[in-house]
């Protein structure tokens, strides 16, 4: 039994079965909870726990959750609650040994690749092979290509994708979105359907049919976007829809389509393999390109399976030479922990599944069970660092200390350490803990003036500061918010929507912060400001207004085109809201609140 667990998708606790193994497939976030599942007993006993990107460890809050993960399943195991092989994998993984250690783990590497893979520096019109002589890397001029409109091209791409299409395929990272659909243009404005073969152009002849059939009746497919898409290119970022994506991305391994554009998060995910990748620019966003985001987009290139060869082409300014090399050939950064951010949910969580109730156990779990552990050794005085947080949790009510006993027995000088119902909440749902009693107070809040003969006030509740947070840059359209709250909500509706309020927590009589017509007048005529409490509810009321088209089964293409944002932006707002509402559920189900309702929403 193979089942998925991402964002909505996946029981929890998952179902024990007797007779049927079962395979998760999960994410960072669900995978935490499927282990809490097995520790507390709720869920079937995870036997094996296979880490795909292993590297990932090091990065930011989900290296910290993974990290966290590992070390309650081995914590948990030398407890005798049953046992665990642990698998790691990672192509990018400098210090390894570290991790060996961490994860008390046999050491098993390779350099063998299937596919011999080349690499490239194109710099101006010139191109140079990449040799290691096994001191250094060097450079060696291959060939001169120069653009057939130095204007319209000055990078030279055009050549370098015709000495491989149609026969093979090529990926073009590109530094944003934006940049990604034009090159997407710039490429199929100096092709000619000449070029295509009459196989080919009926293959994407009918892919097109198929998109624009899926699309038309909800604003169609982007003329631009169609023309490419004749000539075998399309771009791949976070802003297509569903349709849209799988239809490209199936056309791309089929070889329909022959050229993607995309951004950085193809490099790791979604098997795209092509025969060349092409990196447009050493930035990713605002920041230089990591060594290990290169290897990864280096590694889609000839791929065992689809391909004999590989090559992988960097295009830089001469000037920049050195760091083209840097990333070719350089030492990537150790996964280092990042724990610390999340210190305070992994001793709740600890509490909460019982491996550990006092003190001294709690240092044991920190000193030999995990990364921070091992790579800070005696440097790190763990002891005030579980003192300073047992204090604070307990200052949250998220935690209390009693007597520790044996059998009736007091224990001098050692306490136990209990979770109360909202730190319960806080480990069996997954939401964080600094947003938990903002959300109780939310609950509250809604309980004193619910209505329920809609669904607006209870979507308003699942919007949660990380979808806010993820949503920040999204720009509200005043003249559409006016038109729905004027024109399009049923007075019940308008009610609900007035009585959503400020994750901050305004007061009810505070009319200034809750959703009213004249404040959308005014910010429709540009004549309002509004401070950041009172942006974040107007801001909260948009979202609900959105969600709301999603739960009443509008097309996706149609409520983006309603709305003025990115197709894709529907979907992924659709995918955090569905999560969000079985964590929400399973956040009221331990504090006994509504919860059933979440559930139904979408």
């Amino acid at each position: 039994m193979v089942e998925e667990y991402a964002a909505g998708n996946g029981r929890i606790p998952p179902i024990k079965r007797r007779q049927t193994p079962a395979l998760f497939i999960a994410t960072i976030e669900k995978a935490s909870q499927i282990i809490n599942c097995a520790i507390n007993g709720e869920g079937p006993w995870i036997s094996c726990c296979v880490v795909d990107e292993l590297h990932m460890i090091g990065e930011g809050i989900r290296g910290a959750r993974l990290e966290a993960t590992l070390a309650k399943i081995m914590f948990a195991t030398k407890q005798g609650k049953g046992s665990c092989q642990i698998i790691g994998m990672s192509a990018t993984l400098p210090n390894l040994q570290d991790l060996v250690e961490f994860t008390r783990a046999e050491l098993f590497t390779s350099d063998f690749r299937p596919i011999p893979l080349t690499q490239y520096l194109k710099l101006s019109h010139f191109v140079y092979r990449v040799e290691d002589d096994g001191k250094q890397l060097m450079t060696k001029f291959d060939r001169q290509i120069k653009p057939q409109d130095q204007k319209i091209d000055p990078d030279g791409l055009l050549p370098l994708v015709l000495e491989v299409i149609p026969k093979h395929s090529v990926l073009i990272f590109c530094s944003s979105r934006r940049n990604c659909q034009s090159v997407m243009k710039l490429l199929a404005s100096q092709l000619k359907m000449e070029m295509v073969p009459d196989d080919l152009a009926n293959k994407r002849e009918m892919l097109i049919n198929d998109l624009v059939q899926e699309l038309e009746s909800v604003g169609g497919v982007d003329p631009d976007f169609l023309n490419s898409l004749r000539f075998g290119i399309a771009f791949h970022h976070a802003g297509l829809s569903g349709p849209e994506r799988a239809t490209i991305e199936d056309g791309f391994r089929d070889g329909t389509l022959c050229v993607l554009c995309c951004t950085s998060t193809l490099a790791a995910g979604v098997n795209l393999p092509a025969r060349r990748v092409i990196i447009r620019a050493l930035t990713q966003g605002r920041s230089l390109l990591p060594i290990s985001t290169y290897r990864q987009m280096a590694g889609r290139a000839g791929r065992a399976g689809y391909d004999t060869m590989g090559e992988a082409f960097i295009i830089a300014p001469p000037k920049d030479r050195k760091r083209c090399l840097e990333l070719v050939g350089g030492v990537m950064n150790p996964a280092e922990s990042k724990l610390d951010i999340l210190v305070y949910e992994v001793i709740l969580s600890v509490l909460e599944l019982k491996l550990a109730l006092t003190k001294s156990e709690l240092l044991d779990f920190f000193t030999k069970y995990t990364l921070v552990g091992l790579q800070r050794g005696e440097n790190s005085n763990f002891s005030s660092l579980i003192e300073k947080t047992l204090t604070h949790l307990q200052e949250l009510s998220v935690i209390v200390a009693r007597d520790a006993e044996i059998d009736g027995v007091i224990i001098e000088d050692e306490i136990d350490y209990l979770v109360t119902p909202i730190g319960r909440a806080s480990v069996g749902s997954g939401i964080e803990l600094k947003y938990c009693r903002n959300i109780w107070k939310r609950l509250d809040k809604a309980m004193l003036d619910m209505n329920l003969k809609n669904t607006l006030q209870l979507i308003s509740l699942v919007i949660s500061e990380d979808i806010l947070e993820q949503y920040k840059y999204m720009r509200i359209n005043w003249d559409t918010f006016y038109e729905e709250m004027d024109e399009v909500l049923s007075k019940d509706e308008q009610y609900a929507m007035k009585l959503i309020c400020g994750a901050k927590g305004a007061e009810n009589e505070d009319f200034k912060k809750h959703i009213n017509i004249n404040r959308l007048i005014q910010m429709q005529a540009n004549m309002g400001k509004m401070d950041d409490d009172e942006k974040e509810t107007y801001f909260i009321g948009y979202l609900t207004l959105i969600l709301r088209y999603i739960g009443e089964g509008e097309h996706h293409a149609k409520i983006a085109q309603k709305f003025g944002i990115d197709r894709g932006q529907i979907q992924s707002l659709f995918t955090a809201v569905v999560s969000e509402c079985a964590r929400m559920s399973t956040f009221c189900s331990h504090i006994g609140k509504i919860s059933t309702e979440f559930l139904s929403l979408f």
